[in-house]
């Protein structure tokens, strides 16, 4: 599965990292925080201080992309 990158930061479209991104942001959410203290990208890298905002454009950018991918696989 490719991957996104969102300001150099890379985030697989996985089903896994997907529910962790989601499960993260949920959390976020809750807790009304608008930045994570650590982060860990698809790389494994560390990402400390890390805006809530990125990760929701990763997710939405995932996604869009998923939606293309099966938009041309019904075709």
């Amino acid at each position: 599965m490719r991957a996104s990158l969102v300001n150099d930061i890379r985030y697989s479209g996985s089903r896994d990292n997907r529910t962790e991104i989601l499960q993260a942001l949920e959390s976020a959410d809750d807790s009304g925080i608008d930045t994570f203290l650590r982060r860990k990208d698809s790389d494994n890298a560390f990402h400390f201080n890390h805006p809530v905002a990125a990760v929701r454009a990763a997710i939405r950018e995932i996604g869009t992309r998923r939606h293309g991918l099966i938009n041309q696989a019904g075709n």
